[in-house]
């Protein structure tokens, strides 16, 4: 699994690849902390699953800390990509209530950076 960003509009853009770990929640978790501590001017973090087939309850468990987490910072978390099983992990969860979810990368940026 490879966490990497880019900056885009003053909006940390983290792109997740490969195969889903246990130690993705955590390692996910870590990552978006030191981008936040990094740079307090970031408008928001968006996190797009596009290039991951599937997630599971652990990986639910901590998006509701990243969420608390962006927030404190004072900014917008949003995730774009998810395909139709991931989807409904997050709607099933109820984080589709909380957690703003773009159909993908372009349209996310467009609209949190707006």
């Amino acid at each position: 699994m490879s966490i990497v960003h880019g900056i885009v509009n003053n909006l940390c853009v983290i792109d997740l690849e490969g195969f889903f770990t246990s130690e993705l929640p955590t390692n996910l978790q870590n990552y978006v902390k030191k981008v936040l501590e990094s740079d307090p001017t970031l408008q928001g973090v968006l996190i797009n699953f596009e290039r991951i087939d599937h997630v599971d309850s652990r990986l639910i468990g901590i998006m509701v800390s990243i969420f608390r987490l962006v927030e404190k910072h004072k900014s917008k978390l949003g995730l774009c990509g998810l395909n139709q099983s991931n989807q409904k992990i997050f709607q099933l969860s109820g984080l589709e209530q909380i957690l703003k979810i773009y159909p993908n990368e372009e349209m996310a940026i467009d609209q949190m950076t707006a």
